[in-house]
Order: structure tokens, then C-alpha cells, then sequence
């Protein structure tokens, strides 16, 4: 690239730093059409556009991070996917999709905290679905089936503890189906879930010891 050519993208870029402060839409989105030919990545020019609509509160934002995270994904620039898929948790932490994803890229990275912080918003938004359409526990079967056993566990684990923290009525009935599946756990990983349940919830911990009692011993 010439000189020229190089002074003209760095005052395309200024210009477009300024409309987008202007809040001028269709001026910044014309410059960033101009300037997608100096980007020789797709996934960089969809995460822009992404940006961009995003400055401007425009719901089609959505679908350009979408398509960035999809090439960063394919291009195995993992990072790049996990952070676009941390913006959207930031915008709508009650969405299951974007949770397991969340939960999908950070073992692939092998980051440990993340995988458990994704585990946790994972297990609130399945909560907050099953609540809401009053018992969608398929949902919650169909993420346990891509999950490693123990992966498993923790996944509905959490997912009932936020089920009686919501005091959702059938609370009872994932409590036992918890229980056969932590049934081969550590006795230690038992108690400390009845325990955390008995926290939450006198009577829910109570009956996840009675259940326990009863049919596993």
C-alpha cells in the first residue's frame, strides 16, 4: 500500500471515530464500508460492523458479532470468539445459547474459571427458562446430553439451586433427579449440595436428605 493510500485509510478512520461520536449513522456506516477493503479479515469487519451498529443501539449488531464469532470460531481464533460471546452474556445473561457457548469455547481454551463462571449462567438461564415456561425441562436434558459426566452434575446442580432460590413450585421433583445423577459422586460433593439446598431452602434441603436417606442407603 502507497503512502497515499495509507493517509487516506488513517482519515477515514478519524472520520469515522468522529461520526460515530456525532452520533451521524449513515455517514459512519458509509466510511466503514470504504474501509472494509483495507481489512483483509472478515471476522475483524464483521466484529466492526458489529461495533458500530452497537454505538448506535441498532438491534442488527447482533447478527454482525454472530457471524464475527462463527469465522473467528472456524478460523480456531477461540479468544476472539469467547470475547464476543462475553459481550453478549453482558446484554442478555438469561439466554441459554449464548451461556453454552460460553461454557463450549472456555474448554477449548482450558480455562478453568471461565468454565465454571460459564456453568453458573448457564445453570441460571435454564433456570430462568424452566421457571418461566413453566417446566422446560427438555431444555435442560438436551444440555446435559453434550456434557461430560461430571460436567453433568455440576451443570444440574446449579441449575436446581437456582431453582429453589427462585422458589419455583416443582422444585421437589429436579431435587431427586439431581440426586440420581450425583448419586456416584464423592459423598463429600452429596452433602455439600444438600447443604447449599438446606442454605437456600430449609425444606427443599430437607427433603434432599429425606430422598437421599430413602433410596440410597
Amino acid at each position: 500500500m502507497s503512502q497515499l493510500q495509507t493517509d487516506k485509510y488513517t482519515v477515514a478512520w478519524f472520520k469515522l471515530a468522529e461520526f460515530v461520536a456525532r452520533k451521524e449513522k449513515e455517514r459512519a456506516l458509509g466510511i466503514y464500508r470504504l474501509l472494509t477493503h483495507s481489512l483483509h479479515d472478515q471476522a475483524v469487519a464483521y466484529q466492526l460492523e458489529g461495533d458500530l451498529l452497537f454505538s448506535f443501539a441498532d438491534a442488527k449488531a447482533l447478527d454482525s458479532y454472530t457471524k464475527a464469532a462463527e469465522l473467528y470460531e472456524q478460523q480456531g481464533k477461540y479468544i476472539q470468539a469467547l470475547a464476543i460471546y462475553e459481550h453478549f452474556i453482558t446484554l442478555n445473561p438469561l439466554e441459554v445459547s449464548y451461556a453454552q457457548k460460553l461454557f463450549f469455547l472456555s474448554c477449548l481454551l482450558d480455562q478453568e474459571n471461565k468454565k465454571k463462571r460459564a456453568l453458573h449462567l448457564w445453570a441460571q438461564a435454564l433456570a430462568h427458562t424452566i421457571v418461566e415456561h413453566n417446566n422446560a425441562g427438555s431444555m435442560l436434558e438436551e444440555s446435559l446430553s453434550n456434557l461430560e459426566s461430571c460436567n453433568q452434575r455440576e451443570l444440574y446442580e446449579y441449575t436446581v439451586l437456582a431453582l429453589v432460590e427462585k422458589k419455583y413450585k416443582a422444585s421437589d421433583v429436579f431435587i431427586d433427579q439431581a440426586l440420581e445423577y450425583i448419586k456416584e459422586a464423592d459423598a463429600s460433593e452429596i452433602d455439600c449440595f444438600i447443604a447449599r439446598l438446606t442454605a437456600i431452602n430449609t425444606q427443599a434441603g430437607q427433603h434432599a436428605q429425606e430422598y437421599y436417606s430413602k433410596n440410597f442407603f
